[in-house]
């Protein structure tokens, strides 16, 4: 019988109102538990919801008994005491409990035997990750974003919950050091990518301008969208037939960005927020996609950009570059000059679309992290 793993996340969607809905829409989860399907897992995802709901996604043959998704609403006591912390003023209560509903299902498991091992994809969710050790199996724990605890009590409980985590996860280790210098072993931590993405049909839509070149993500001060547009000023003085598309999920800073965007006339077209297929297909179109993040975990837009095959020129950071290897071009944080000359290399690099597209296959598609997986997995059930 081939092993079982259940990955296992409290973080939901309330937009995702039915089970094929949150399927189509959680890529991380779906991406991975198909992946490690493929590698021969038999692979449970249970997931917090507005809905309970038992399904299978991706039946095969009848040898294959696809992945088994079990959807979990909370429990009114959990439920109640979330709301008690967002009206003291707690901006994430779900952090601060245990989602017993979810232990419960992967408790369930196999006819009440329960998994093999389990992911969790929440790692700063203490309380739920003490909860799931009770389970008594390996235990890994995925980095999606977060910090270490500031205060005493959490820090006390922080430390408790990852006393029993078999294995924390990291897209770089420099992100792990927090944890690290918290008393986290660091023999324990292991760096895979946060997620991936899985590649649709891009649909060719002529983007003018020559080059064509798309930033999307946060219109913040994280991302950065400013330096994107002195950055591409500068690119202007040696190509002024350029046109920077910019497109955007939330936008704190929207109307400095369209003050400073009208300046530039046609060769700034705003695309306003898209739909994820919608901003794959602008990225898979350009000639390059341009981010400045200060910051990121792993970045979702360049993984898109190098499924898509199109360079990214991002900044010098270590998400970035351990997405990247040595495709695209990298510039320091906060340099609009750097930027220009970065853009500039990777326009006359005719190899650069496919590096980067056998760079994705070969390391960043779901299919080469769950082959990391696989390995950390049977690490902890053979040691």
């Amino acid at each position: 019988m081939s092993p079982r793993v259940a990955l296992v996340s409290l973080r939901n969607d309330p937009g995702w109102t039915t089970p094929a809905r949150f399927i189509a829409g959680d890529v991380t989860r779906r991406g991975f538990s198909t992946a490690l399907r493929r590698r021969g897992w038999t692979v449970d995802v249970v997931v917090e919801a507005t809905f309970d709901a038992d399904v299978v996604d991706g039946v095969g043959d009848g040898n294959d008994e696809g992945v088994r998704w079990q959807f979990r609403r909370p429990d009114p006591a959990v439920a109640a005491l979330r709301a008690v912390g967002h009206l003291a003023g707690d901006p994430s209560p779900h952090i601060r409990t245990p989602g017993l509903h979810l232990v419960r299902a992967v408790r369930s498991l196999n006819a009440g035997v329960g998994p093999d091992l389990i992911h969790s994809f929440d790692l700063v969710f203490y309380p739920n990750l003490l909860a799931l050790s009770r389970l008594a199996r390996p235990l890994l724990a995925h980095f999606h974003g977060g910090a270490p605890a500031r205060r005493p009590g959490w820090r006390v409980a922080e430390r408790l919950a990852l006393s029993k985590v078999d294995r924390l996860l990291f897209t770089t280790v420099d992100q792990a050091v927090p944890w690290i210098e918290s008393g986290y072993p660091g023999d324990r931590v292991r760096t895979i990518l946060e997620t991936s993405v899985l590649v649709p049909g891009a649909v060719p839509l002529g983007l003018p301008g020559s080059p064509a070149l798309v930033c999307v993500g946060r219109l913040d001060n994280v991302k950065d969208p400013l330096t994107v547009l002195a950055g591409f000023d500068r690119l202007l003085k040696t190509h002024p037939n350029a046109v920077l598309h910019l497109a955007w999920t939330d936008a704190p800073l929207h109307a400095e960005i369209l003050a400073r965007a009208a300046a530039f006339g046609p060769a700034v077209r705003l695309h306003g927020r898209l739909l994820p297929a919608d901003a794959f297909a602008l990225i898979a179109n350009a000639d390059a996609l341009l981010q400045a993040s200060v910051r990121e975990v792993c970045g979702v837009a360049v993984l898109e950009a190098m499924a898509a095959g199109t360079p990214p020129v991002v900044t010098d950071i270590p998400a970035f570059t351990a997405v990247l290897g040595d495709c695209g071009a990298r510039f320091s944080a906060g340099d609009a000059e750097g930027m220009a000359r970065a853009i500039r290399g990777v326009l006359a690099d005719p190899t650069q679309r496919t590096r980067c597209r056998a760079r994705f296959d070969a390391a960043l598609s779901f299919d080469a992290l769950a082959m990391e997986l696989d390995a950390i997995y049977r690490e902890l059930l053979h040691p």
